[in-house]
């Protein structure tokens, strides 16, 4: 993994995004991003109290839901970055 690798892996786990910006992104309403953030499917932070906080989202747990919905592989990192690499099988 290059530095450069390093630093942008570093900047999308720092970008964090509000329910408005994240319903954007995804062309999703709000109801659906509350729902997919009470149920785990899309990680997220509450901000301050837990029952009145406001919710934050990284960029990287965006492309993370994204990878899972469209491949249904789980993990932070779906592509495997070795030339080459052979499971055994």
């Amino acid at each position: 993994m290059s530095l450069r690798d390093v630093q942008l892996n570093f900047q999308r786990r720092l970008r964090t995004y509000t329910v408005r910006e994240v319903c954007k992104i995804l062309k999703f309403d709000k109801k659906k991003v509350y729902a997919l953030l009470q149920s785990g499917e899309l990680r997220g932070k509450k901000t301050a109290d837990a029952k009145t906080g406001r919710w934050r989202v990284s960029e990287q747990e965006i492309l993370n839901y994204l990878s899972n919905k469209e491949t249904g592989i789980r993990g932070e990192d779906p592509v495997r970055p070795e030339v080459g690499y052979d499971p055994g099988y």
